[in-house]
């Protein structure tokens, strides 16, 4: 793969190596025997194997999105779909239908052993972008991808309410826009750093509040995750903006994760499981100068060291499966053990009537203050994972009833003493 900072994309590259021998090689039979010297021509094919790619098969469809799959076998019965980022997208209408595998892991890491053992043995599609997914109401693309998503439903068999997605930056935002979209077709969304905030600068359009709000009618589970500071979209125009419109005044739970090498995170979430959000620890407070922590074996020897990279690249830590919440499941597994409240559990508390001396109680409207952001407190050293809960902001609601039972106790003392006068 090579990336073109121009089109900022990933694309495939013909590369061919030529290996030369400067010098005659001394050769040795295996008696010991010295055999001479000669200088050797090589040949390399520039043929690349990788397992992991290996398990994907490209998927190709006339004005449609082509797409890589992986088959999980005859008894798998859910579904992972995954949506790349910016850099993954076709280019110049190649059809590569590769960049969103050789890329990054954010293709291969849904059919690794560790997903399949907690997902149960799962498909995955991972669609390729004919251009950018900004474009997903432009091109028609949110009805092209839900229609391949259903046939391929329909031809494995897959279990309906066991269908997954996921997403970063640019697919972030596809995959709220699927969510917008088609409200009730995910049983859970693990959402990475969604850029909302530039998308109407590239071709989209970023989600209105009143869309975003419709996700609170919506079936779908919803785990967000994002750098503390990111560089390339603004975290609280972003995942923290998502989350902040979909907890209302929930009471919420905060907890606190310290790592060795990978970045510390903080998970906040709502009492009935259904929305997450992780921030993770950035080295800076700046977005430009910040970077997320990760521990890599990159010489192949069994031990991590620590190295930084880009504040944006939090998807890494989800294809790890790393965000954790308060009961200990980390996200996979939670996508796969949530469960939807039943109907009676689902169903409003009734609202009782006001009494004559009361004001009725009002709603929130969009001008009162919303929720706000928790806040990431510092983690201590002693502790490595600590959870605590609290209540959401107060809306202002109960305040305005006190004022009036006083009017009205003054108003009888009041009528007592004139009563008492003109007897």
């Amino acid at each position: 793969m090579s990336y073109l900072a121009k089109g900022a994309r990933n694309i495939p590259s013909d590369i061919t190596y030529t290996i030369t021998q400067n010098n005659p090689l001394a050769l040795t039979s295996m008696d010991g025997r010295e055999l001479g010297s000669q200088v050797f021509e090589y040949k390399v094919d520039n043929t690349v194997y990788d397992d992991e790619v290996a398990k994907f098969k490209s998927v190709k469809v006339d004005n449609g999105i082509n797409y890589q799959f992986y088959d999980a076998g005859k008894d798998a019965d859910s579904l992972i779909v995954w949506f790349h980022g910016n850099g993954e997208g076709d280019y110049r209408q190649s059809g590569n239908n590769i960049a969103q595998v050789l890329a990054n892991r954010g293709t291969v890491a849904w059919a690794t052993d560790e997903a399949q053992s907690i997902f149960g043995k799962s498909h995955v599609m991972a669609f390729q972008a004919p251009d950018t997914w900004y474009y997903a109401n432009k091109d028609n693309l949110l009805e092209k991808a839900y229609n391949e998503i259903q046939e391929v439903v329909s031809q494995k068999g897959v279990n309906p309410k066991k269908i997954y997605v996921s997403g970063c930056s640019a697919g972030g935002y596809m995959t709220t826009r699927m969510l917008i979209k088609y409200p009730n077709y995910f049983k859970a969304a693990m959402i990475n750093c969604p850029a909302l905030d530039v998308a109407s600068k590239r071709g989209g359009e970023t989600p209105t509040d009143e869309e975003l709000e419709s996700l609170l009618k919506s079936s779908t589970a919803i785990w967000l995750v994002q750098g503390e500071n990111d560089g390339t979209v603004n975290t609280d125009d972003c995942a923290a903006r998502i989350f902040d419109t979909l907890i209302g005044t929930q009471e919420i739970k905060t907890t606190r994760v310290d790592q060795e090498l990978d970045s510390g995170f903080t998970t906040y979430e709502t009492p009935d499981n259904k929305y997450k959000l992780t921030l993770y620890d950035t080295t800076d407070t700046d977005r430009s100068k910040a970077k997320l922590k990760f521990g890599e074996d990159f010489d192949q020897d069994g031990v991590k060291t620590q190295v930084e990279f880009s504040n944006h690249w939090s998807w890494i830590y989800t294809l790890r499966n790393n965000p954790k919440a308060a009961n200990g499941d980390h996200i996979w597994n939670w996508a796969v053990n949530y469960k939807q409240p039943s109907q009676e559990e689902n169903k409003p508390t009734p609202t009782p009537e006001p009494k004559p001396t009361q004001q009725p109680e009002q709603k929130p409207t969009n001008n009162q203050t919303p929720t706000q952001k928790p806040e990431t407190k510092q983690p201590t050293k002693a502790s490595n994972t600590k959870t605590t809960t609290k209540k959401a902001v107060k809306t202002g609601d109960t305040t305005i009833v006190l004022p009036y039972v006083l009017l009205v106790i003054i108003g009888l003392a009041g009528m007592l003493v004139f009563k008492k006068r003109h007897n």
